[in-house]
Parts: structure tokens; C-alpha cells; sequence
């Protein structure tokens, strides 16, 4: 299983009430669609959060949450998020974006589902992928799941933990902590 995440900021001036309501519509219209058509393994899901260390705008970001089966459904996404239903709803919240970054993550462990805090991080100096995944292992409880970047697409952190509620990460990690408010 793989995670694309788009996260991205209104242009400025744009009011962030509407920008979230054209949002939730796209993504109400992108649920409306069949797997086939859009490549999607779930529903998709959008957060709100105050900031992340990768965006430059000092404002909320909104994060976009799709889950796919594998990189090859990235074309069916793409395509049915700008052709036949979604077209305007689509046209609609483009024309009010100002910045955005994308990443793809593949599911390392657990299961993605409704979250509200996210940590960012990357593996601490030394240690082994194994020696990662044991050391997590304790957190990843129902509902919380570890990504991990694949390839380098963008700016954002190595890993992503994404939870139903607050964890902490043991030592050495050095987190990101980011309250995703869900729209």
C-alpha cells in the first residue's frame, strides 16, 4: 500500500473557510468515483494543520491523504481528478491554491486510518532499518501507521507517523509533531 500526500497552502488572500469547503467537495466528488476509475484503495482524507517544517508559507497547511495498491494507480488519480465529474470541482479549489508539496509514501507498518496527530522525523544516525522498525513497533497500536518516504520527490521528512492519538516516540527520535484537524 502506498500514500500520496499533497500538502498545500491558499494563495494569499484567499479566505481559508472557502478554500476548505472547495476542498471537501473535490474530495466528495473523488469518493463518488469506483476504484477503478480513480485508483484509489480507500477513501481520501484531508487535514488541516498549522504548519510543516517543508512549506514556506508561516500559515495553515491543508494535507491531502490518498490511498492506492501501488504506483500505478498514481496514473488513474491524476487523470480522474481532472476529467468527466471532477473536472470543476477540480477547477475550483486550483484556482484558489497558492503552494503545495507532494510525497509518496509506501505504508511501512499498521494500518492508515482516521488521525489527528502526525510526527515527522527521519531515521537517527546509525541505525539500521531493523533497529528502526523494533524500536516503533510498541506504537504501532490499531490505527497508527509508520511511512516512509520512497524516492525523493520533495522536501519532506524521511517518515511519517500518523496516529489516532497522541504518542510519544521513544529515544533518539527527534519528531515533528503536527495536530491534523480532519475537514
Amino acid at each position: 500500500m502506498i500514500a500520496y500526500l499533497f500538502w498545500h497552502t491558499p494563495r494569499t488572500g484567499v479566505d481559508e473557510v472557502v478554500y476548505a469547503a472547495k476542498l471537501v467537495r473535490f474530495q466528495e466528488e473523488l469518493e463518488q468515483l469506483n476504484p477503478g476509475d480513480s485508483g484509489l484503495a480507500s477513501d481520501p482524507a484531508a487535514y488541516r494543520l498549522d504548519a510543516v517544517p517543508w512549506s514556506p508559507a508561516a500559515r495553515p497547511v491543508y494535507l491531502d491523504l490518498y490511498l492506492m495498491n501501488s504506483t500505478a494507480q498514481m496514473e488513474l488519480l491524476n487523470s480522474a481528478a481532472v476529467t468527466g465529474t471532477l473536472v470543476q470541482p477540480h477547477a475550483e479549489i486550483a484556482a484558489l491554491y497558492g503552494s503545495g508539496v507532494g510525497s509518496l509514501y509506501g505504508i511501512r507498518a499498521g494500518a492508515v486510518e482516521a488521525s489527528t496527530d502526525s510526527y515527522w522525523f527521519s531515521k537517527p544516525a546509525g541505525m539500521s532499518y531493523a533497529e528502526l522498525d523494533t524500536a516503533l513497533a510498541p506504537l504501532l497500536s490499531s490505527g497508527v501507521a509508520l511511512l516512509r518516504r520512497m524516492m525523493v520527490l520533495g522536501p519532506s521528512s524521511e517518515f511519517g507517523l500518523l496516529s489516532p492519538q497522541p504518542v510519544t516516540l521513544p529515544a533518539p527520535f527527534v519528531a515533528e509533531h503536527r495536530l491534523l484537524t480532519s475537514l
